[in-house]
């Protein structure tokens, strides 16, 4: 049982990779919790002031830890930005006595934005989106992640090989 963050930039793949992980162990023991579908459901109430992106993270840290206290044989994907140091450090807290990993997807803002996959960068840059993290918001990259996935260097692909191959050394329950 534990809990892999996949944190990083909108766009950056974190979805794509939590996706591809989640085929690769046909769909078995892993339980995926994308801060996208989090945001349109359970915290649709929140905007992305400093103070609702904690509590936002807060609430999926929360959801994540009933999740394991009541599944003795799985891994939870958070696919979320996580954007500061002090809500990742939340997130472990909370999930704590769970095992917790933490899995920089570090990627160029420039490469984000030419990819920006749900045109959140495009309605920045037109003022259209008041705060995005990477523009006017601030995203702290991690001091000391389990591992670092460059997505504008990897392909998809070996980006995801890359995370399986990590939760394989770690996780003997997969």
């Amino acid at each position: 049982m534990s809990v892999i963050l996949l944190t990083g930039l909108s766009g950056s793949g974190k979805t794509t990779i939590a996706n591809g992980v989640k085929e690769y162990f046909n769909n078995k023991n892993i339980f995926i919790i994308d801060g996208d579908e989090v945001r349109s459901g359970l915290n649709r109430d929140l905007g992305f002031c400093d103070i609702d992106r904690e509590e936002n993270i807060r609430r999926i840290s929360e959801v994540t830890k009933i999740i394991l206290n009541n599944n003795t044989e799985i891994t939870v994907i958070l696919s979320v930005i996580a954007p500061l140091k002090c809500i990742r450090k939340n997130i472990k807290e909370i999930v704590y006595p769970y095992k917790y990993y933490e899995i920089f997807v570090k990627c160029p803002l420039y490469i984000c934005e030419e990819r920006d996959p749900k045109r959140l960068y495009k309605l920045a840059r037109s003022k259209s989106v008041n705060v995005m993290t990477g523009l006017g918001s601030r995203y702290e990259e991690p001091d000391n992640p389990d591992l670092i996935v460059e997505t504008n260097i990897l392909t998809a692909e070996e980006s995801i090989n890359k995370v399986v191959n990590f939760i394989k050394e770690k996780e003997t329950s997969i």
